[in-house]
């Protein structure tokens, strides 16, 4: 992922830069040090999240994006709502010239407060159903990004690599998370295609995981996470 982060994230964010996009006049807005203002938010501590974040920076440096000439402002919710809600509004207060949203809640919140301030959104699914641009093909919102939406089909097949003879499939998934749905039925949909049934568990929380991964001990053949 940090790999990918500094190849993509950095040519968009070059552009946003250097030709200003969204509310900034003139996409010159600096801080009185003369640098320019990158804002990140980070829905929570993660390895995924902190490599992407991780790759963010060092493309910006690899593109001559150095601390020589940015400033940023890194944020962390620690998995809190309400603290993304209050870092969207530090965000809409301080006005930085291009935010990065680590995570489909850290960037719903800031697109949700800011409407005039370009957004890199990355972590993320799917951007059209996260409600984040009105199409994955024309977003016309001041959102754009990279998704990480990973070979679904291909990874419940490879359950029936090892198990040739499975017949019934475990699903375990955030109830509470669009990226585990949107996930979760692409492998429900699988599923049925190839005669598999599926016995499926929702989490609102890590508390749950354990429990619910106990119940289905006996019951299926795997278990699939997304």
């Amino acid at each position: 992922m940090k790999k990918w982060m500094k190849i993509t994230a950095a040519a968009v964010v070059a552009t946003a830069l250097l030709y200003g996009c969204g509310g900034n006049s003139g996409g010159e807005k600096k801080t009185t040090d003369g640098k320019k203002q990158i804002a990140v938010v980070q829905v929570m501590q993660h390895g995924s999240l902190d490599a992407a974040n991780q790759g963010f920076l060092d493309g910006l440096k690899e593109r001559g994006y150095g601390a020589d000439k940015i400033s940023v402002d890194q944020q962390n919710a620690q998995g809190d709502q309400s603290n993304l809600k209050t870092i969207a509004s530090r965000f809409k207060s301080n006005r930085p010239d291009l935010i990065c949203a680590i995570s489909t809640p850290a960037a719903q919140a800031v697109a949700n407060e800011i409407h005039d301030l370009p957004i890199i959104g990355c972590a993320i699914t799917d951007f059209e159903t996260a409600k984040l641009v009105k199409s994955n093909s024309r977003p016309e919102t001041n959102v754009t990004g990279v998704n990480d939406r990973g070979p679904v089909e291909k990874q419940v097949d490879m359950g029936l690599k090892f198990l040739p003879a499975a017949k019934r499939l475990g699903l375990i998934y955030s109830s509470s998370e669009v990226n585990s749905q949107i996930q979760a039925d692409q492998a429900k949909a699988h599923a049925a295609s190839l005669g598999l049934t599926v016995v499926e568990r929702t989490v609102s929380s890590v508390n749950d995981i354990q429990q619910a991964a106990e119940s289905m001990v006996g019951q299926v053949d795997f278990i699939y996470v997304p």
